[in-house]
């Protein structure tokens, strides 16, 4: 039945339907305008890089490029981000404050590019996607922060757009357009691959569909094309295999993908996963009506074109997203959520307004769902944003009129020494645990020699050996990031040499046993012990990744 056929619309339906995209359009601002707020939130107290950022900012500022090709592997990111960043240091914008506000633009970024993918499929305003997913607190932090996930996010967003725009009126220039974004957007983030194979196969359906093969032929060369650009990153793969067997964890499961999903959203309210979920369910279930019955939900050619692009391109590129997950076997994090949950809710609300453009009490209430979304996500995603990502550099601060030539600091786990090599501009000696010799970017292959150790108290001697010659000349050492401290009767535990133990080639046990080792010669050695406070500046809160204590010990005994 056709809407035509169905008989004419009261006067008050025709006047809502009229009314209803100004209101969608309205609250879509709104969403909008606080999203902007959350951002600038985080950039007022996000504060000093911590260790990931300072990661990339130390690849990208290797001497030549070749040095930063050829280290690509101590990264997590293709090559554009890192030109991106050595860009901005040879401009002298590499301070922290410079570098926060790049985040900060590439967070506006995104709120552009999700809007921008709306009036791609015609839709008034994208007020879910901004309601459920620009308010998410791990989009604020982690996308703004000085890695490639924001990045990933804004260009995978404008290539989804373009793409579609391509397949729906071809031309040489759209052409052009779609695949200079589609390049950069998978040499900015590995993941993007894995969605442009959805948007490429969901492009090629909607060419099959108009039986325009030159739709098809276009898409899929701009995808092919891209996907050709990463052959060259096979050798970084091979090399990472050297050492990542370190940072790998147990298999990935889809349990573990869906803990980590909830892990990620929820920041904004154990509700939004829910809201989530019932999201995700109707635009698939509306997805396949329209694909299977378009005519009951009075789909006109592009409405449906819509439905299907969207449909293809979320069901493979979700697969494919979880596939490469599995493959790589990391133990993820929320920011390696980022991109799959931008493309979700974009495909998401592209084939719910599509499929229900014909029915505008359905647009009411998606309209309603939006407006309490953001009502319960604003309050929850502002305290969220208001924290600092690192306090090490407020750590060397706190340390600058304590610490003199002859102290020791101690930065406990070794991974923090990175943060620490950053900012430190302190008289005294450092050393991490256990002790490693580079500190620009984080160095797996130099641990894994250290965990193979046949004797692993050998690994610590030298840095007991500096305590003790701290300690018996007078001087204090200073433990940033403190130690494991066990009872003294309690006996130290010893593990053999990795992959050797139960564990494997984990590395989180060796190096809490490295702890354990130098708190007991500190326990058995060390006179006096106190914490020295670390306030978080002006910020909240400090971010759980990188939040180090520090305690100060002296004196000896025998």
């Amino acid at each position: 039945m056709t809407e035509e056929s169905a008989g004419p619309a009261p006067p008050a339906t025709n006047l809502w339907k009229r009314l209803l995209p100004k209101f969608t359009f309205g609250v879509a601002l709104a969403v909008t305008l606080g999203a902007a707020w959350i951002h600038l939130t985080f950039l007022r107290h996000a504060g000093g890089l911590w260790r990931d950022e300072v990661n990339s900012l130390g690849v990208a500022n290797l001497p030549t490029l070749g040095d930063v090709w050829s280290h690509l592997q101590f990264d997590s990111f293709p090559i554009l981000w890192l030109l991106v960043v050595r860009f901005l240091t040879a401009l002298g914008l590499a301070g922290d404050q410079a570098l926060r506000i790049d985040g900060f633009l590439v967070g506006l970024g995104i709120i552009g590019a999700v809007w921008l993918a709306a009036r791609s499929f015609r839709h008034p305003a994208p007020v879910l996607g901004l309601a459920l997913f620009a308010l998410c607190p791990a989009v604020v932090c982690w996308g703004d922060s000085i890695r490639a996930y924001g990045s990933g996010v804004l260009l995978i967003l404008v290539t989804t757009a373009l793409l579609w725009r391509l397949v729906d009126v071809p031309s040489k220039r759209r052409t052009v357009l779609a695949a200079i974004f589609a390049v950069a957007s998978v040499q900015c983030h590995y993941y993007n691959s894995m969605l442009l194979f959805g948007l490429g196969l969901g492009a090629a359906a909607v060419g099959l569909r108009r039986r325009s093969g030159r739709s098809v032929v276009l898409v899929l060369g701009v995808c092919a094309f891209a996907a050709a650009t990463m052959l060259p990153y096979l050798a970084v793969f091979r090399n990472v295999g050297d050492w990542n067997m370190l940072v790998k964890a147990d298999p990935f499961t889809f349990g573990v993908f869906w803990a980590k999903l909830k892990e990620t959203l929820a920041p904004a309210g154990t509700w939004v996963i829910w809201a989530w979920g019932a999201f995700l369910a109707l635009a698939l279930a509306a997805g396949g009506l329209g694909l299977l019955a378009p005519k009951l939900l009075r789909l006109g050619d592009k409405q449906r074109d819509v439905s299907l692009f969207a449909l293809v391109a979320l069901l493979v590129g979700s697969a494919a997203y979880y596939g490469f997950l599995c493959v790589l076997g990391y133990p993820t994090q929320p920011w390696y959520y980022l991109a799959l949950l931008a493309f979700t809710a974009v495909c998401g609300e592209a084939i719910l307004a599509a499929t229900f453009l014909s029915f505008p009490w359905l647009g009411s209430a998606g309209l309603m769902l939006a407006a309490v979304a953001a009502g319960f996500s604003l309050p929850r995603a502002l305290p969220a944003a208001d924290q600092r990502l690192t306090n090490v550099d407020l750590v060397v601060t706190a340390l600058r009129p304590l610490a003199v030539k002859g102290d020791l600091v101690i930065v406990n786990p070794w991974y923090c020494g990175i943060t620490f090599e950053h900012y430190n501009n302190l008289p005294a000696d450092w050393v991490t645990l256990p002790p490693i010799s580079f500190h620009q970017f984080h160095r797996y292959d130099l641990l894994k020699p250290q965990m193979m150790a046949a004797d692993q108290t050998a690994p610590m001697q030298p840095v007991l050996q500096q305590i003790q010659s701290a300690l018996q000349a007078g001087h204090r050492v200073y433990l940033v990031g403190g130690l494991e401290f066990l009872p003294p009767n309690q006996g130290l535990p010893v593990l053999p040499p990795a992959p050797g133990s139960q564990f494997g080639w984990s590395d989180f046990p060796y190096i809490r046993v490295w702890s354990m080792q130098a708190a007991r010669f500190i326990q058995y050695h060390a006179l006096q012990a106190q914490q020295i406070p670390v306030p978080a500046g002006e910020a909240h809160t400090v971010n759980g990744w990188e939040n180090l204590p520090v305690l100060v010990v002296q004196g000896w005994h025998g």
